[in-house]
């Protein structure tokens, strides 16, 4: 990718904070940074990327929501209700 402030090439910046890192894993997006001229934004990622980012968030949201309830069992049974 390029930098559409200078065209020199561009790599990924880090998430600063709970907003970026929000943004981050809901969107497409993704942070880049300039070493030439020090830009930093944000791009979307290819479409691919996209749909295997969607799939992983998904099985992470899944095992999530498997292991709380899990928890939540075994919580239950010792306590004896």
């Amino acid at each position: 990718m390029l930098c559409p402030e200078c065209g020199s090439s561009i790599h990924r910046s880090h998430a600063r904070g709970f907003k970026e890192n929000l943004v981050r894993a809901i969107t497409s997006y993704r942070a880049y940074r300039c070493r030439e001229c020090g830009w930093r934004g944000w791009m979307a990622r290819n479409r691919s990327a996209v749909r295997t980012a969607a799939w992983k968030n998904l099985l992470h949201t899944v095992i999530g929501f498997l292991a709380t309830l899990l928890i939540l069992i075994v919580a239950l049974y010792l306590i004896g209700l």
